[in-house]
């Protein structure tokens, strides 16, 4: 399951629907119906640990895999060069 925070909703929906709808598609196809979820993405470190980032195209999603619930919990969502400020 994907479950978005309230500013990851609004930025998605601000990136428009093409690439709104590109995002989520790969997330729900690559991310939450994959076996292991942990299996996808990077490990981010710094101010950003316990987080991982998913590359789709020229945008990065922030998010972290909550075990208990089996959710991936996305918390930003942006072009590459503006996700990390």
């Amino acid at each position: 399951m994907i479950e978005l925070v309230p500013a990851a909703a609004s930025e998605v929906t601000a990136l428009g629907p093409q690439v709104a709808t590109q995002i989520v598609r790969a997330l729900e196809e690559r991310i939450a119906a994959s076996d292991d979820p942990r299996s996808r993405g990077a490990m981010l470190a710094g101010e950003h640990e316990g987080y991982r980032q998913w590359r789709i195209g020229d945008h990065r999603v922030v998010g972290r895999i909550e075990e208990e619930r089996v959710t991936v919990l996305i918390v930003r969502m942006a072009h590459r060069r503006e996700v990390y400020r």
